[in-house]
């Protein structure tokens, strides 16, 4: 692999998607190859703009030159907003999507390794898998001992391979990669096997489905189970994956695993704060004794007053007393002024305790903010 091949491999590429070009139908040549006519790459591109019906500025077009092969280049619609993307081969096209009738046989045998024709794979993807003409989203190519992708779920991580690339005697390119595509939040395996003049084969799973074919389909409750135990002895990715699964399906059965978690003083404060946004997401009042232990004892200002906010999604006696010993004691600030805004969020309960930070807090503005919530807790229908 070159080191520019690498370069775009590791690095994804945005791109905006645009409904006009997806809408259109399939236009099959009359050969497999989707053959063009025998012109310049960009004259072939332009005329590729028109038969979707968009002539207008054909200055516009671009070549993408760090895509570029000699027997292949990859060319977009406006640099500000790049789309209509298309991969010009020696004897075709190849467009977003899966288009069997395109020239996958020439992409393939352009004359590059597999992370390179991986990279370029990703690119048009770009263009297939965003919403629509004014958000972007990356595609980019998945191999291991890369940094796994936040929240991704560690039996889908395990089937990722690096891109290959095979030739056989009968002249079949066969290309195997894993892209990621952050929308979808699931790693696909692409297998392209392409013959010059045969439609192409093309077969797309995500990692969950080749799961499901090999070992059948995990239920919703052996996944929780499943992330309930990443939570007491997963790795830290496994760990993330977890939370964010729990947070996703509203599971109060792991607030024990998740007040474990914070309890261990080996915990990043990553892990930490994505902990304490789950709680706060479930709301469960048998989360607040974790939270209350954060506040009280975390060295890391953050954290705490994230474990003050989360308090406030809770409306406890619990909760109120947590709140009120931590002000007492707290000596940041910011993080006095995250629990008065979580003191008020306790409603009538903690006007008390309001009025006395309104008194005694020894920075003015702590005192005229817990000033002003205990008078509206005074006249709740005082706008």
């Amino acid at each position: 692999m070159t080191r520019r091949s690498s370069a775009i491999m590791l690095v994804g590429m945005s791109i905006a998607t645009c409904p006009t070009c997806q809408s259109q139908p399939s236009r099959p040549s009359k050969t497999m190859t989707n053959a063009l006519p025998d012109t310049s790459p960009l004259a072939r591109y332009r005329a590729y703009l028109a038969e979707l019906g968009w002539a207008d500025r054909p200055d516009r077009a671009f070549e993408v030159v760090a895509l570029a092969l000699p027997e292949l280049h990859c060319f977009a619609y406006d640099a500000a907003r790049p789309r209509f993307r298309l991969a010009v081969t020696k004897a075709g096209r190849v467009r977003p999507g899966a288009h069997p009738e395109d020239d996958w046989a020439g992409l393939l045998g352009a004359g590059a390794d597999a992370g390179a024709l991986a990279a370029r794979l990703a690119w048009l993807q770009g263009e297939a898998a965003g919403a629509d003409a004014l958000n972007s989203v990356e595609v980019s190519v998945l191999a291991p001992g890369a940094a796994p992708v936040p929240m991704l779920d560690p039996l889908d991580w395990a089937l990722v391979e690096a891109p290959s690339l095979q030739l056989t005697a009968a002249g079949e390119h066969m290309l195997s990669a894993w892209l990621w595509n952050p929308q979808a939040r699931q790693p696909a395996r692409w297998m392209i096997h392409a013959r010059v003049g045969e439609p192409a084969k093309i077969e797309r799973l995500t990692a969950a489905e080749l799961r499901a074919n090999r070992n059948g389909r995990e239920s919703a409750g052996a996944k929780l189970e499943r992330a309930r135990a990443s939570l007491r002895t997963g790795s830290l990715e496994a760990q993330l994956w977890a939370l964010q699964l729990v947070r996703d399906n509203a599971d109060h059965s792991a607030v024990r695993e998740i007040a474990g978690l914070l309890a261990r003083p080996d915990s990043s404060r990553a892990l930490r704060l994505t902990a304490v946004g789950t709680l706060a997401a479930l709301a469960d009042p048998n989360g607040v004794p974790a939270l209350a232990a954060l506040l009280r004892r975390d060295s890391d200002a953050g954290v705490r007053r994230a474990a003050a906010d989360a308090l406030s999604r809770t409306r406890t006696e619990h909760a109120i007393r947590a709140l009120s010993e931590s002000a007492q004691a707290e000596a940041d600030n910011a993080v006095r002024v995250a629990i008065v805004h979580a003191l008020m969020a306790q409603g009538a309960p903690a006007r008390a305790t309001l009025e006395q930070l309104a008194q005694h807090d020894p920075d003015e503005r702590v005192r005229q903010l817990a000033r002003d919530y205990a008078e509206r807790l005074r006249a709740p229908n005082r706008p």
